[in-house]
């Protein structure tokens, strides 16, 4: 009878062992469940916060694109930033809270370092683009772009031209000073044309006459190099 008592109480055990784990195993699949639902939330809303800052993105950009357009009919000053007022994009779900681009009214003197201005002294105010947004689930985005506005006095240049430029002298001609033309840029001299500082176009440079081909004498066009050594433009 002790026998038959004891193999009883073990399976007992046994019986109580299995329900346990059983329990925990059901414990660990509600977990698991939890944890899925929790990063499927979490997935959702960083897919809807990333829209939420290209959509911003996009418009700054599209602020700075105005800024741009401004820029090519001339100087960029407080009246002109005033006029930009482009649409910003159209996304959906998202609304655009500030949209604004700013040019701050101080004048600060700054020596340009590097580029094809260095040396100069330039005039320079801060420009300041916003753009945020408000989306689907409660997102936001700001983007702040942060630019500088640069004006050059002429009086800086020993020649600054507006339109296309064209020099093309008989006797020798020493240019001492910058040259930039806005256009394009002839040089034909006859008996030496010798410039002895930075020479700039936005178009491009044409060893000939404006008007023609035809150019009489020799082609003696010089630049001075910075390390004082000359080269001649062919």
């Amino acid at each position: 009878m002790r026998c038959l008592k004891t193999v009883r109480n073990d399976s007992g055990y046994a019986l109580v062992a299995v329900l346990l784990i059983l329990t925990a195993l059901t414990g660990l699949v509600v977990v698991a469940q939890a944890n899925s639902r929790l990063e499927q939330r979490i997935g959702a809303n960083a897919s809807v916060n990333t829209r939420a800052y290209y959509t911003a993105e996009a418009g700054a950009e599209n602020l700075m694109a105005a800024v741009r357009e401004k820029m090519d009919e001339g100087l960029i000053t407080m009246t002109a930033i005033t006029e930009i007022d482009p649409d910003p994009p159209d996304i959906e779900g998202f609304t655009f809270v500030e949209y604004e681009a700013d040019l701050s009214s101080t004048l600060t003197t700054r020596t340009v370092t590097q580029g094809p201005w260095a040396g100069l002294v330039s005039l320079d105010r801060d420009l300041v683009l916003v753009s945020s947004v408000e989306g689907p689930a409660d997102s936001r985005a700001a983007i702040t772009l942060m630019a500088r506005v640069q004006t050059m006095p002429v009086f800086q240049w020993g020649i600054f031209y507006q339109a296309d430029l064209e020099i093309d002298p008989r006797p020798r001609m020493d240019i001492r000073g910058r040259i930039h033309t806005n256009g394009e840029l002839f040089i034909r001299a006859d008996d030496g044309l010798y410039m002895w500082d930075m020479v700039t176009a936005a178009g491009d440079l044409h060893i000939q006459h404006k008007h023609t081909e035809f150019s009489y004498g020799s082609t003696d066009n010089y630049i001075r190099l910075n390390d004082g050594s000359w080269k001649e433009i062919t």
